[in-house]
């Protein structure tokens, strides 16, 4: 019983004595005010340690450099690591961009700006807020780092999605505005939305501070032949789509050049709570399937008692038409 006391002794001992381990922090293409790298380096440690006094600054040195900027290398002792709130942090691991400006004059432009939001969201002083280049990102390749440490009452995130058409009856600005009207149910303060072109595809990624990052989902309900045809479901399901336990973001009309079609697209975030089902019935026209929808919808509602929240006329691949039926999900 002895030994077993002077163990737990030792150990808590050796718990309490532990020295502070030593932590690494990277600034990456950090602006070339100065012309020495090294000495730039030794100011950013400086105004590191000043802001986090309960660490030990051990060294800060420039580790790269090139036309772009500085890349440094902090390194200090401190019992944990040093909470870190970045603009540069929160991104998800699939398409995201955090670039957000075409031009570094433009960048710097809204330096002023968005440090005031960044410190009034997060109830933080910031300690760095510059214009860095993205090394993957040639069309739009300018990203705006604002860096500070502690607890912040909301956190700086960028989430995004994939889009294969523009929308066909939406300006980028009424995309954008509802776009971030509806996130704010979310818990969302977006201030910024970059749209993204690949090859195929492209990607709208959504800059936004709150408590938690959103994860996007974005999917087509359904195709049909002309623009006019679509758009007149889009208000049926932004109605029926109320219904869901999650509800969309948006809901409008895009047309790939892959299919040619008229797609009714939708983009919720977080993950939708319904299910994009089609009915056994068939047509040979959009005609005789928008006559009969009405009918099949309430066959389907009240005598089979499937949980439809709505339904729309679709192309399949086989070129007939069926009823994409829109079902709140159940446990299985």
């Amino acid at each position: 019983m002895k030994h077993v006391l002077l163990f737990s002794t030792l150990l808590v001992s050796t718990i309490l004595t532990a020295e502070p381990a030593v932590y690494r922090y990277k600034l990456e293409g950090f602006p070339k005010e100065n012309p020495n790298c090294h000495l730039a380096a030794m100011e950013a440690g400086k105004t590191f340690a000043a802001a986090n006094p309960q660490v030990a600054l051990t060294s800060a040195v420039c580790i790269a450099q090139n036309q772009d900027g500085y890349d440094f290398e902090i390194r200090y002792e401190a019992e944990e690591r040093v909470k870190l709130v970045s603009t540069t942090e929160g991104v998800s691991p699939t398409l995201s961009s955090r670039a957000r400006f075409k031009t570094r004059e433009a960048c710097e432009k809204q330096i002023p700006a968005d440090r005031e939001l960044f410190e009034s969201t997060t109830g933080l002083t910031a300690s760095f807020a510059f214009c860095y280049r993205d090394a993957f990102e040639n069309r739009i390749p300018y990203g705006l780092r604002i860096d500070a440490y502690g607890d912040a009452t909301l956190t700086p995130h960028v989430s995004d999605y994939p889009i294969f058409a523009v929308p066909e009856s939406m300006t980028g600005e009424q995309y954008g505005n509802a776009l971030a009207s509806n996130l704010a149910k979310h818990g969302a303060q977006v201030y910024a939305i970059v749209s993204h072109s690949g090859l195929a595809m492209g990607s709208i990624a959504v800059h936004y501070y709150a408590e938690k990052r959103i994860y996007f989902y974005s999917d087509e309900l359904t195709k049909v032949p002309l623009t006019a045809q679509c758009e007149a479901q889009v208000p049926e399901a932004v109605e029926a789509l109320a219904q869901s336990a999650n509800p969309p973001v948006l809901v409008y009309c895009a047309r790939p050049g892959v299919t040619g079609l008229s797609e009714l697209t939708v983009v919720f975030a977080d993950r939708p709570t319904f299910r994009n089902n089609r009915s056994i019935e068939e047509f040979t026209t959009y005609e005789e399937c928008e006559s009969t929808r009405p009918e099949l919808l309430s066959f389907y509602k009240e005598t089979l008692h499937r949980p439809v929240l709505g339904g729309f006329c679709s192309r399949q691949e086989s070129m007939e038409f069926r009823i994409q039926l829109f079902e709140e999900a159940v446990k299985e």
